[in-house]
């Protein structure tokens, strides 16, 4: 299977792909028995992601957007969202912010790109050394998928609905356990872009990492 064909079906467990190539895709996979076994393998590999996310509560505008739909009978909004505790990969992208307050932009990506985690790659017939994530915008929405390749060393980032201001760049940072975080290069908010792996972080020296994005000045930190 090509990286092309394995990012589509990573965008339709998602629900990131147009209602158009959506349609297609589904047509294909009511005919594709090995297809729909790729779909679960997917959902099976990103499912373990919503597990890691604290429930959070709608905020007010949300309630009030609901209420305007559809009518005077909706329930009143809710006072204020309620209060979670940050995630392991939330703590570690706050830390990062301290050392680097500079780095986060207000603007499209105010809520800042969450940090994410390596997850290897659970089928039996996996390479052990292939990963994949997903980093999330304001927390929920999928904005990057990331394919990491240690025996290759690259890694792969394809946007899904990143946006960045005009001023701004995605930085994408590696980040060892009592290390301080390493810069890979600058993502392309618009394009895929493959970034190679220094040497010193390829193979073991990866696993049990985190891959953070962060948003810099235009053309990195």
């Amino acid at each position: 299977m090509t990286e092309e064909q394995e990012a589509r079906i990573a965008e339709y467990v998602l629900g990131t792909l147009p209602p158009g190539e959506r349609a297609d895709f589904e047509r294909e996979l009511a005919a594709d028995p090995a297809l729909r076994a790729e779909v679960a393998a997917w959902e099976r590999r990103l499912g373990g992601l919503a597990a890691q996310v604290p429930p959070v509560q709608p905020g007010p505008q949300v309630w009030a957007a609901l209420e305007r739909a559809i009518g005077p009978e909706a329930a009143p909004a809710a006072a204020s969202p309620t209060v979670v505790t940050l995630s392991a990969e939330s703590r570690l992208y706050r830390s990062r912010a301290r050392w680097r307050s500079a780095a986060l932009a207000a603007g499209a990506l105010a809520a800042g790109l969450a940090a994410f985690i390596l997850l290897p790659r659970a089928e039996p017939s996996a390479r052990p050394d292939s990963y994949v994530a997903v980093v999330n915008r304001g927390g929920d929405l999928p904005a990057l998928i990331v394919r990491v390749d240690t025996r290759a060393g690259v890694v792969q980032v394809r946007p899904v609905r990143a946006e960045v201001p005009a001023d701004r760049s995605l930085e994408l940072w590696f980040v060892a356990a009592g290390a301080a975080p390493r810069s890979l290069g600058l993502i392309d908010a618009a394009d895929r872009k493959r970034l190679a792996i220094p040497e010193a972080l390829r193979g073991s020296a990866l696993v049990g990492g985190t891959l953070a994005v962060s948003v810099e000045p235009a053309g990195g930190s």
